[in-house]
């Protein structure tokens, strides 16, 4: 006689509804469990067994609880055990902000870890400046890395408003480090680190112990050597501390030395060390440009977390060759052409508001600029006025809405790159009017003068620069004949290109 294998699709769903339906009706429940506070709820061994590593431990081992008819759980209180018993039978869990601590407790306990991934979610949806400082904690304490990584990249990207919070204050010495020593802070200044860290050492009383600590944190060559005069020397705290005076007092003379020694100096305490970059919050800018042969007014923001883009107030001008830099909250759109006409206005947009202002014209129209921001002041950078390729430089104060002439660059460039470095302006390659360069000039904003660095290795406009980690890269570009893949790195510390693995297509902006 021959013989079929069958199966049944509909067991398993009717099998896991009776059980629910049993549980219902408390049937055959054969264990009670008890929270701390006395509440208590009735399962099935097997069932929670089936859910929990920890029960099919209990259960199946010798210990005395394989017997017992109540369990009691010493830390988990009765409300949050009932959730999870119904959890077991319906798979259905609320959470709330009242219970998420309490079941992200239990279930890493109790390694339920679909009720742990359920919490994480919940949590790392809800995060806001006022509770991210406490949502890291408890993930670091419950080990949970996934959102204990995706919150610290969150505490950094809105550093500006995290460290106002009076969770800030409450952060031990050990946190307050980690979050300001990291090289990924977001933040509009240097100044916000000082001020933040004075701020928590203020807060615990301790500022003798606790200061030479702090001040390590302080990318202390990214500060103006004004502020480092004016406010961290005339500290009370930094004057009384003779040892953290002395750091002071020597980055304000590194700050005050000519640029040959500063690309020399490694420096003690990282004077030279800058961030990655000027943090732009959880929001990505798109402005301007072409849109067939049509300049472009429209703002758009991407947001990180929501992985969505969303309609900004327009640019009042629509314009393109438009460089653009960010200072304190305010992004800065510069010069550019709109219909034929090449631009001397700027325009300041506000990420916070939403908003617009005009801001006092530059000296001359400029297409195709640089633009960069260092000692709380944007630059724009050589470009074309439409006759001529511009060497010139000017610098805006946002304070005095006015834009001051800057020492002029050794020769014109237009389609140039730009990146800061521990406070000195990068002008890389770009195009004088006759043919593309691979010379690179370096301005001390100090001294008010540019000097020459090594050159790329090969000529290139319109190519991708920024920097990172204390080193700039420049990518991609054209070299009058071909568009680029290739990459490289300039490292100031040596004064020394060095080629990186090449993209995989060509690009040029």
């Amino acid at each position: 006689m021959s013989w079929v294998e069958c199966c049944s699709s509909k067991l398993l769903p009717i099998l896991y509804q009776n059980i629910a339906e049993m549980w219902d009706m408390r049937q055959l429940c054969d264990v009670e469990i008890q929270g701390c506070d006395g509440k208590s709820v009735g399962a099935h061994r097997l069932v929670l067994s089936a859910i929990s590593p920890y029960f099919r431990s209990m259960f199946t081992g010798d210990l005395c609880e394989s017997r017992q008819k109540v369990i009691k759980m010493e830390n988990i209180e009765g409300d949050i055990l009932a959730t999870l018993v119904r959890f077991a039978y319906s798979s259905k869990l609320e959470i709330n902000n009242a219970n998420v601590e309490g079941l992200l407790a239990a279930s890493n306990l109790l390694q339920i870890k679909e009720v742990e991934k359920m919490c994480c979610d919940y949590l790392q949806a809800q995060l806001h400046s006022s509770n991210c400082l406490g949502i890291w904690a408890l993930a670091e304490h419950h080990h949970c890395r996934e959102l204990s990584a995706y919150t610290f990249k969150f505490i950094l990207k809105i550093f500006s408003m995290v460290c106002r919070d009076e969770e800030f204050c409450c952060l031990s010495l050990k946190d307050v480090k980690i979050i300001l020593n990291d090289p990924n802070l977001s933040i509009n200044s240097e100044e916000e680190v000082f001020e933040a860290g004075l701020r928590w050492i203020e807060s615990s009383g301790k500022h003798e112990v606790y200061l030479p600590e702090i001040l390590g944190c302080v990318r202390l060559g990214s500060l103006t050597p004004n502020y480092l005069r004016e406010t961290v020397l005339t500290s009370s705290h930094v004057k009384e501390n003779l040892v953290c005076r002395e750091v002071v007092e020597s980055a304000l003379e590194f700050a005050l030395s000519p640029l040959s020694e500063k690309q020399k100096t490694t420096g003690v305490l990282s004077h030279n060390a800058s961030r990655i970059a000027e943090g732009y919050g959880d929001e990505l800018l798109a402005m301007g440009g072409l849109n067939g042969s049509d300049a472009v007014g429209t703002v758009e923001k991407y947001n990180m977390y929501t992985d969505s883009w969303e309609v900004a107030s327009d640019m009042p001008t629509s314009r393109y060759g438009v460089a653009i830099a960010k200072l304190h909250g305010t992004v800065y759109c510069l010069g550019g052409c709109t219909s034929g006409i090449f631009l001397d206005i700027g325009e300041c947009y506000d990420t916070e508001l939403d908003t617009w202002q005009s801001m006092s014209s530059m000296s001359r129209p400029r297409k195709y600029l640089g633009a960069a921001q260092s000692h709380n002041r944007i630059f724009a950078i050589g470009g074309t006025d439409g006759y001529t390729k511009q060497s010139s430089v000017e610098n805006f104060d946002p304070n005095r809405n006015e834009w001051i002439p800057c020492a002029p660059m050794e020769m014109p460039r237009m389609y140039v790159g730009t990146a800061t470095i521990g406070g000195l302006i990068y002008a890389v390659g770009g195009h004088d009017g006759v043919k593309r360069l691979k010379s690179v000039e370096c301005y001390d904003v100090v001294n008010d003068c540019w000097l020459p660095v090594s050159p790329m290795d090969s000529e290139r406009s319109v190519a991708g620069v920024t920097a990172m980690d204390n080193v700039m890269y420049c990518v991609g570009g054209f070299d009058g004949s071909s568009h680029l893949k290739d990459a490289c790195m300039y490292d100031p510390r040596i004064d020394k290109w060095m080629a990186i693995a090449n993209m995989s297509q060509p690009r040029y902006h």
